[in-house]
């Protein structure tokens, strides 16, 4: 057997089947102890948001406007999954002022140690295969480990801001947390966002770009009653406390969108891809939900993999139409569902408490 027909074996063989064991292992650590995940990145946050106060006191660092937290490859040499917590100013990447903490994501670190032994005890079977194979395969691999970091600081942004420490600090208007490579592509995670709202905002979105431009900004406190914003990607934007009453959202990319506090009755989400959505206590009466999508990667067992939940926590469903959608394992803790519209089918799939499964309107 050839060099390249042994790797191509060993991957198919060996590798998809170790890591998707470890990915069922970290996907379950995942979504059980969120909590207990998130404690070891409060501290590196605090100890960055000290040296960021320092350095503005001696006047070396401006007002900080990102706050990344950068995968360091290297740490995987010596079998350790570290980020490195950078602070800059405006100028982003050309901002020359280093400030930084670090944080050791040691659950991730077990599983890429794992990882390599089993598939160093696997490769002796392959003689043309070496250690320096694997660590190739190791760095290729851990793009589906860094996932889970990137949802974990989501999740600290959607439900536990109040653990972030203070931000005692000189900020720009917008400040923005991304996770990413070091040096390299990021994506935002958590938005603090300050800045005036203006009509400009409208005005850009009335263009109706079909391109990726409306992704990860922020939409709040606007009013787009009766919008039509029929097939755009939304993907991780914020239109927390907007009016959305009566707008077309119909086949839209929503993919982690925030809609928290939103005026959408009657709002028209049909088709539309909400893997990750936040609707929490927004009012959604009358909205239509018909072949949304809720799903994301399945593993083995059928359960979705990194993604955090579509949450209706405290909002206002009454009357909404939900025929044919997948909405994975969406929350709807404490959600007026009065005379929503389900099939039977669905009332297994959801929680649903005995109160909402008595109002609900059930269809055959």
């Amino acid at each position: 057997m050839k060099r390249e027909e042994a790797l191509q074996h060993f991957m198919d063989e060996c590798v998809a089947v170790h890591v998707r064991r470890l990915q069922e292992k970290v996907d379950q650590q995942f979504r059980d102890n969120k909590e207990m995940l998130l404690q070891p990145i409060i501290a590196p946050l605090e100890q960055l948001f000290s040296n960021i106060k320092q350095q503005q006191a001696q006047q070396k660092l401006e007002a900080v406007a990102f706050i990344h937290f950068s995968l360091l490859r290297t740490s995987l040499l010596e079998g350790k999954c570290t980020y490195l917590l950078e602070a800059y100013g405006e100028a982003w990447y050309y901002d020359w002022v280093e400030c930084t903490a670090q944080y050791e994501a040691a659950w991730l670190s077990e599983a890429m140690i794992d990882l390599q032994r089993a598939l160093e005890k696997e490769r002796k079977l392959y003689f043309v295969i070496q250690a320096a194979d694997i660590r190739a395969i190791i760095q290729k691999m851990m793009i589906l480990f860094h996932l889970y970091i990137i949802q974990l600081v989501r999740y600290l942004f959607r439900y536990k801001r109040e653990s972030v420490p203070e931000l005692d600090f000189k900020r720009a208007a917008c400040l923005r947390f991304r996770v990413g490579e070091y040096k390299g592509f990021s994506e935002d995670v958590g938005i603090i966002n300050e800045r005036q709202q203006d009509e400009s905002l409208l005005s850009w979105l009335e263009k109706k770009e079909v391109d990726k431009s409306y992704t990860f900004e922020s939409f709040s406190h606007l009013p787009l009653q009766q919008k039509d914003f029929k097939q755009l990607d939304f993907s991780y934007a914020y239109f927390d406390g907007s009016d959305l009453t009566n707008a077309t959202l119909q086949k839209c990319v929503c993919i982690g969108t925030s809609f928290v506090d939103c005026q959408l009755m009657n709002a028209d989400f049909s088709y539309t891809a909400l893997q990750g959505a936040d609707f929490r206590n927004a009012n959604l009466t009358g909205a239509n939900f018909t072949h949304a999508q809720g799903n994301m990667l399945k593993l083995a067992d059928g359960e979705v993999a990194c993604s955090l939940a579509i949450d209706f926590s405290n909002a206002n469903l009454e009357n909404a139409k939900f025929e044919f959608a997948q909405l994975g394992d969406a929350i709807f803790t404490d959600a007026n569902l009065k005379g929503a519209i389900f099939f039977k089918r669905d009332q297994a799939r959801y929680q649903f408490s005995p109160e909402q499964i008595r109002v609900i309107h059930w269809l055959e």
